[in-house]
């Protein structure tokens, strides 16, 4: 049996382990992170953004500025369409408009000056996304009040407001219902303007998880429209898509149309976390078929080094069973040293990258993912090292014995 292993000195003994262990260690790092990745982007796309996605498709009116009126009842007329609303951006489109709000001082209090983020939103919109207010009312048609009107020279400028909870919390007010029928100063709209405020929404993400909720102020401005969302009741999107785009060619017929769908939209938000994860899992696939192949190699290679032992273990009574456990138990020892190598520097790995999300999965996923990641390489090691083993295993033992 010594014979077997004098001509395989200890270096390239070590230097062979070593390589095993290197590749299995970057295979499971590989398979952690891309877990990882995977698990965080279903959380973005699952969580509940305080609004309804489904059948919605955005038109791009921006063209549309002087037939507004005609291309909304048109719209509304198409079959299956529940609603039509326009807006300064749909969800996924959000902008950094952002100005300071001012609540005036009362009863020696302080005034309270806030940069909020603002929107135009016409009427409908919140019915049309199911948005329920907390408190107040959203834009209604019979309150003409509720559009913004400019000042100029001879008075400020006014208008209804709606604000989002974090909007409520940043400009001081104790409850939703307090801030109802507060007015709000600001220089939005070029000139000083007296906004009221007639509700408060929850917050909702209008722009990816990927970042914080702002504090946001909803405004009722038609010459900030630049999108129509249309509402639609029907399964077949396809019909309603091209129904949308015959009545664009016939309002604006020398302007190109520009219709998405809303789902579409949200999920290009994520357009790079789905690149990251299918690099991953293609250097992932890669490197465990490149250490299952060093693994085979080597395992081949033990067998064939050991084809005395195993014959003499044989004539001894040894199973075909014993000496494949034998042979895998060997290289079993490598890939849990790969585990423990690759665990501490992918979950590193990874929560420097969760850092970036507000909204992440919870760490301890980490845990099942670190253990199923290297119940995956065992596994995986034990195939390619038990399927070499019963082969040579299975050889008669007088072959082995006459092995030079």
């Amino acid at each position: 049996m010594k014979a077997s292993k004098s001509s395989d000195s200890g270096g390239s003994s070590k230097l062979r382990s070593a390589l095993v262990v290197g590749q299995f260690a970057i295979s499971i790092g590989l398979l952690i992170s891309t877990s990882v990745v995977y698990l965080q982007t279903q959380h973005a796309n699952n969580m509940d953004l305080g609004y309804t996605t489904n059948n919605k498709l955005v038109l791009d009116i921006g063209s549309a500025r002087d037939n507004r009126d005609a291309l909304k009842s048109q719209l509304e007329a198409i079959a299956d369409v529940t609603g039509v609303s326009y807006s300064s951006e749909a969800p996924s489109q959000d902008n950094e408009n952002n100005t300071n709000f001012t609540r005036p001082g009362f009863d020696n209090n302080e005034p309270v000056t806030a940069l909020l983020n603002y929107y135009s939103m016409g009427y409908g919109f919140f019915d049309d996304y199911d948005v329920t207010p907390l408190a107040g009312r959203i834009f209604n048609e019979a309150n003409s009040s509720d559009v913004f009107v400019r000042g100029d020279d001879e008075g400020m400028g006014i208008g209804s407001i709606v604000l989002n909870r974090s909007a409520v919390t940043k400009l001081g007010f104790d409850t939703p219902e307090s801030a109802i029928g507060a007015v709000i100063h600001s220089s939005y709209g070029g000139g000083m303007s007296e906004l009221r405020v007639v509700g408060v929404i929850p917050d909702i993400y209008f722009r990816s998880v990927k970042f914080d909720i702002r504090p946001s102020i909803y405004l009722l401005d038609p010459n900030r429209f630049r999108v129509a969302t249309i509402s639609y009741a029907s399964n077949n999107d396809k019909a309603v898509r091209e129904a949308v785009e015959r009545v664009w060619r016939d309002v604006v017929p020398l302007e190109p149309v520009n219709v998405r769908y809303l789902n579409d939209m949200l999920e290009r938000q994520y357009q790079q976390e789905n690149a990251q994860m299918k690099l991953l899992s293609a250097f992932a696939i890669l490197a465990i078929v490149v250490a299952c192949l060093g693994l085979y190699g080597l395992a081949a290679f033990s067998a064939e080094r050991r084809t005395k032992e195993i014959g003499i273990r044989k004539v001894l009574g040894a199973e075909v069973s014993d000496i494949v456990k034998l042979l895998v138990w060997q290289f079993t020892q490598p890939v849990a040293i790969a585990n423990v190598i690759a665990w501490p520097a992918a979950v590193w790995l990874m929560l420097s990258w969760l850092q970036q999300f507000p909204y992440r999965i919870d760490i301890f996923w980490l845990i099942p993912i670190c253990i199923g990641a290297g119940v995956i390489s065992v596994l995986i090691a034990w195939l390619t090292v038990g399927g070499n083993a019963a082969r040579v295993a299975r050889c008669a033992p007088i072959n082995a014995l006459r092995h030079e």
